[in-house]
C-alpha cells in the first residue's frame, strides 16, 4: 500500500533498486538479479518506462539486445521506494525482539531468492 501511495506496483521497487545509480544494465541480466522472468521484467519494465521512470535503449554492441537506465524522476521515486523499504525494516525489528532471528529471516530470504531465480530462468 505505501508503494502505491509514490505510484509503484509492487516489484517495481525491487527493479528501481536494482538499478545502477549512472549507467546502463542489460535487460536480461536485471531479470536475473531480480529474480523474475524476461518476460515478466519486460512487463514491468514497460509500466516504469510509461511512467518516465527508466528510459531502455538499443545496447551498445548488440542491437538485439536493449539496456535500462534509471531516470531523474526514477532516481527520485527509489529513494522514496527505499525510505519505505527501510522504515518497514526498523518496523520488523521492533517486533522482532532478537536482531540475530531478524538478521537470519533476511539472509533466508535472500537464499531463498537465489535458488529461486534459477528454476525462473
Amino acid at each position: 500500500m505505501k508503494l502505491a501511495e509514490i505510484g509503484l506496483r509492487v516489484g517495481q521497487d525491487d527493479v528501481l533498486l536494482a538499478l545502477p545509480q549512472g549507467g546502463t544494465i542489460s535487460v536480461g541480466q536485471l531479470a536475473f538479479v531480480v529474480s523474475v522472468r524476461p518476460s515478466t521484467i519486460s512487463k514491468m519494465l514497460g509500466n516504469l518506462e510509461r511512467d518516465g521512470f527508466v528510459g531502455r535503449e538499443a545496447h551498445a554492441s548488440d542491437a538485439r539486445k536493449s539496456t535500462v537506465r534509471i531516470l531523474p524522476k526514477g532516481i527520485e521515486i527509489r529513494a522514496k521506494a527505499q525510505d519505505i523499504r527501510s522504515a518497514l525494516n526498523a518496523e520488523l525489528l521492533l517486533k522482532v525482539e532478537n536482531a540475530a532471528v531478524l538478521s537470519l529471516l533476511l539472509n533466508l530470504d535472500q537464499a531463498v531468492s537465489q535458488k529461486l531465480s534459477r528454476v525462473r530462468v
